[in-house]
């Protein structure tokens, strides 16, 4: 009876790392949104990120990605959006083992950052959309997101 219950623990607890998301599955683009208005911008403004997760690797084994941050305006006589600011980043991702992926970057403003995604709610990997909450040390905040998978390597 023991060995049973031991051998259906080990198997959940396979189920559960199988189905756990890793960096390698988020290779391609993906584009952040955040799921509600965000407090501290104004009223009709939006903040978007497209990441852009790379297959290759520096020298310790952290992901190549690109970032791009963009603010945005909503023009209620259009139902459309005008991008008002651009922010282009490089840097490097990896992913911990509680699955919270940490992107650092440098800017072209000489501006550098940490992003913390927390990934660990996810349970389906293959999925092309999926909520995450962001952490920007940039803005001290912690933002609930709409994760797209934009494009695959």
């Amino acid at each position: 009876m023991k060995l049973g219950i031991y051998l259906l623990m080990s198997l959940f607890s396979l189920q559960s790392m199988a189905s756990a998301i890793t960096l390698e599955q988020l290779i391609g683009t993906l584009e952040f949104k955040p799921k509600e208005q965000i407090t501290y911008l104004e009223k009709g403004m939006s903040i978007e990120y497209q990441l852009a997760i790379s297959d290759q690797k520096d020298e310790f084994g952290h992901h190549i990605i690109g970032l791009n941050e963009y603010i945005r305006q909503s023009i209620p006589e259009s139902k459309s959006q005008v991008t008002i600011s651009k922010l282009e980043c490089s840097g490097v991702a990896h992913m911990s083992d509680e699955k919270v992926m940490t992107v650092n970057v440098a800017c072209e403003n000489n501006n550098s950052f940490e992003q913390k995604i927390n990934l660990s709610s996810v349970k389906n990997p293959k999925a092309t959309t999926f909520e995450a909450p962001l952490f920007s040390s940039m803005y001290g905040v912690e933002m609930a997101m709409v994760v797209n998978k934009i494009s695959k390597k």
